[in-house]
């Protein structure tokens, strides 16, 4: 009875974590079992014979030298619409001007600048809402200066930061959208809103999944 009892348990553990050729070969140990053999031996060679070797993690990655620049924010901004559009206003325009550049483009915020071209703020259609248009002024005698959040409460990242210190720096201050200053020059070179940051990390998350997937399937051989 023990002899029997002991073959249905390798029987169900050989079905359940081997492939055809080693179910039938396990079929054949519980035979021989059932004469009078020792099969737990049986078993353990069987597996260790059968199953299929899995490489160590250590020579796999998800991440390669080429795909390297995907992470950083000068490559959400190539992706992004404010790369087609000069995304700057002067400081001295109206706000009706900024109103009319919002609506053509169809973005939510600009980088004000002044006449050299230097960083004084962001403006953005919440602060048209909240400090122009509930307070009843109106957008052709209001300045976008007068707007406009200064520099000096700006938040600002770096075309060599990565998307998820971007995405880190905007929740922190719950903005929306983020400038991209050159650390050499001090000039604006780019501008990041929420939505381009967010398609990255999709993009990012849909290559691990088909890594993933072809690392499951044995058909990647990374080294």
């Amino acid at each position: 009875k023990n002899i029997k009892m002991l073959s249905r348990v390798a029987t169900t553990a050989a079905k359940r974590t081997a492939p055809l050729v080693v179910r039938q070969t396990a079929r054949s140990a519980s035979a021989v079992a059932l004469s009078g053999a020792r099969i737990a031996p049986a078993a353990a060679a069987i597996s260790a014979q059968h199953v299929l070797p899995i490489a160590s993690p250590s020579r796999r990655s998800l991440s390669t030298a080429e795909d390297t620049d995907h992470h950083l924010a000068a490559y959400a901004y190539e992706k992004s619409c404010y790369n087609d559009m000069d995304f700057t206003i002067n400081e001295t325009d109206s706000m009706y001007n900024a109103v009319q550049k919002f609506s053509a483009f169809k973005v939510g915020s600009l980088v004000v600048v002044d006449g050299e071209g230097s960083l004084t703020g962001i403006i953005s259609e919440r602060d048209y809402i909240t400090k122009l248009a509930l307070l009843g002024k109106k957008s052709k005698d209001t300045t976008v200066k007068e707007v406009m959040t200064t520099a000096a409460n700006l938040i600002t990242g770096s075309p060599d930061d990565t998307v998820d210190a971007c995405m880190d720096k905007m929740l922190s201050r719950s903005i929306r959208h983020l400038p991209l200053v050159d650390k050499a020059s001090g000039k604006v070179v780019g501008l990041l809103s929420i939505k381009d940051i967010i398609k990255v990390l999709v993009e990012e998350k849909d290559a691990e999944i088909k890594q993933l997937s072809k690392l499951a399937l044995g058909q990647d051989e990374v080294v």
